[in-house]
């Protein structure tokens, strides 16, 4: 009897402790202290610095901009953010798609790209899954 009675208390601990942790584990993750940022620059065609206008970063699926473009001045000249840490809730863990846009000051050539960032509520960090280091102007 006492054998049956601790046998069905492990297996009801056991599958309701397996609920809680999952649970808990987004909340209780161990994340470094360090702020993730995607960033991209813009050149000429010798490879010259291109410090652009209007530039924009528009996530796809909701049609608004990333929280990084308002923080521009935050990030060191020619390095244009497109996400950070503080984008990181707005982001699906699968990735979502980041329209980026910019025009050149002197020749007004408008370029585009296209990047995927991950993110989502139990991630530590965003994390840039394809796009460009570097857009080049012809």
């Amino acid at each position: 009897m006492k054998l049956t009675f601790l046998t069905l208390a492990l297996a009801t601990i056991l599958t309701s402790c397996n609920d809680v942790i999952t649970q808990e584990q987004c909340e209780n993750m161990m994340c470094t202290q360090q702020f993730a940022a995607v960033t991209v620059q813009f050149k000429n065609q010798s490879g010259d610095l291109v410090q652009v206008e209007d530039f924009s970063a528009v996530i796809r699926r909701t049609e608004k901009p990333t929280s990084a473009v308002a923080h521009k001045s935050s990030f060191p000249d020619n390095f244009y953010p497109i996400a950070t840490d503080a984008d990181k809730n707005i982001l699906r863990t699968e990735g979502d798609i980041i329209d980026v846009s910019a025009r050149h000051p002197l020749t007004k050539q408008t370029k585009t790209a296209e990047f995927v960032i991950t993110g989502g509520k139990c991630t530590c960090h965003i994390a840039k899954k394809s796009g460009p280091e570097v857009i080049i102007f012809d």
